[in-house]
C-alpha cells in the first residue's frame, strides 16, 4: 500500500516532468522557426520549390530571405531588381520606419512585358489585373509586376507588403500616400527619399479646377471613400502630403509616433497636428503654399 505522502510526491514529480518536456518542445519549435518576426531560409526554399513546380522551367527563381523572386526575365535582370530595388528599398524602410519584419515569405513575380504579365497573372493566379503596372495580393503575400513599366510600382507595392507587419491597421490614405511617395525615389546610404512624380500634375489640375479633395477629408477617408470615390486627387493629396512631411523633416517622426498612438488616433489627424505643431486647417494652408512653391520651382526647370 502506497502512503498518501508518497502519492503526492509522485504526482508532483510527474507534473514537473511534463512541464520540462513542454518547455523543451516549445523551445524546439521556437528555435526551428528562427527569431520572432522573421522568415527562415528553410521556409524560403520550401516556397521556391513549390513555385518551381508551377511555373515554366525557363523561369528564373532566386531565393533571398524573406523574398522569392520569380520571372521570365534574365537572371542578371532579376538580380539587379533584387539587389538594387527590392533589398535596397526594404533595408531603407527598416532603417527609417519598421520595427517588425515579415514572418511569411514574400514572392515577387517580375514579368518582362504587358502580354506575359496579364497571361501569367491569369494562368497562375486566376487574376485579371486592373492596372498595367502591377499589384500586391495580401492574402497570398504576392507581388505581380509588369516590370517593363519600371521599378516605381515595385517599390510602391513593396511598401504595402512590408508595412502590414509593422503597422497592421495603417489607414488607407497613409498606406497609399507612402507607397506612392516612393514610386519615384532615391535610395542611398540605407535611406530612401521620395521625389516629384507624375501625380503632381494631377494634383495641380484638381487644385486649379477646384475639385481637389480636402486634406482633412482624405485623412479621414477609408475604403470606398478613399478608393472608389477618388477622382484622382485622393492619391495625389496623400502622396504630396507625405512628401511635404518628408521635406519638413518630420515624416519618420510622424510614422513612429503614429504607430505608438494608432489606437487612440486611428486616422493620424492628432499625430499630424502634434508633429507639425498646428491644427489641420493651418497645416492645409501651409501645405498648399508648399505645393504652390513646388509648382513654381518645377515649372522653371
Amino acid at each position: 500500500m502506497v502512503s498518501p505522502g508518497h502519492s503526492k510526491k509522485k504526482a508532483a514529480l510527474i507534473v514537473m516532468t511534463l512541464a520540462v518536456l513542454t518547455c523543451s518542445a516549445l523551445l524546439t519549435v521556437l528555435l526551428s522557426a528562427g527569431p520572432s518576426g522573421t522568415v527562415t531560409d528553410k521556409e524560403v526554399s520550401k516556397k521556391a520549390a513549390g513555385i518551381k513546380k508551377k511555373v515554366p522551367k525557363e523561369f528564373v527563381i532566386i531565393e533571398s530571405t524573406p523574398f522569392v523572386v520569380v520571372g521570365n526575365i534574365t537572371k542578371a535582370q532579376a538580380n539587379r531588381y533584387l539587389k538594387g530595388t527590392i533589398k535596397a528599398a526594404a533595408e531603407a524602410f527598416n532603417n527609417q520606419y519598421f520595427e517588425k519584419k515579415p514572418d511569411k515569405v514574400i514572392t515577387v513575380y517580375l514579368f518582362k512585358d504587358d502580354k506575359t504579365y496579364r497571361h501569367y497573372a491569369k494562368k497562375l493566379f486566376d487574376d485579371n489585373p486592373s492596372t498595367p503596372y502591377g499589384y500586391f495580393t495580401a492574402g497570398s503575400n504576392r507581388l505581380v509586376m509588369n516590370i517593363a513599366t519600371g521599378g516605381g510600382t515595385l517599390v510602391h507595392e513593396l511598401f504595402h507588403a512590408l508595412v502590414r507587419y509593422d503597422l497592421e491597421k495603417i489607414p488607407d490614405w497613409f498606406n497609399e500616400g507612402m507607397g506612392s511617395l516612393y514610386e519615384q525615389c532615391h535610395i542611398s546610404g540605407g535611406k530612401i527619399k521620395g521625389a516629384i512624380n507624375w501625380r503632381f500634375p494631377i494634383l495641380l489640375k484638381h487644385l486649379k479646377k477646384g475639385d481637389c479633395a480636402k486634406l482633412a477629408d482624405v485623412i479621414k477617408s477609408k475604403g470606398h471613400d478613399f478608393y472608389d470615390k477618388d477622382n484622382g486627387s485622393n492619391y495625389a493629396v496623400a502622396r504630396y502630403f507625405c512628401m511635404y512631411m518628408q521635406e519638413q523633416g518630420v515624416l519618420e517622426k510622424f510614422y513612429k509616433e503614429f504607430r505608438s498612438n494608432i489606437k487612440k488616433d486611428p486616422t493620424g489627424t492628432k499625430t499630424a497636428e502634434k508633429v507639425l505643431g498646428k491644427k489641420i486647417p493651418e497645416i492645409e494652408k501651409d501645405w498648399l503654399q508648399w505645393v504652390k512653391k513646388l509648382a513654381e520651382k518645377h515649372s522653371s526647370r
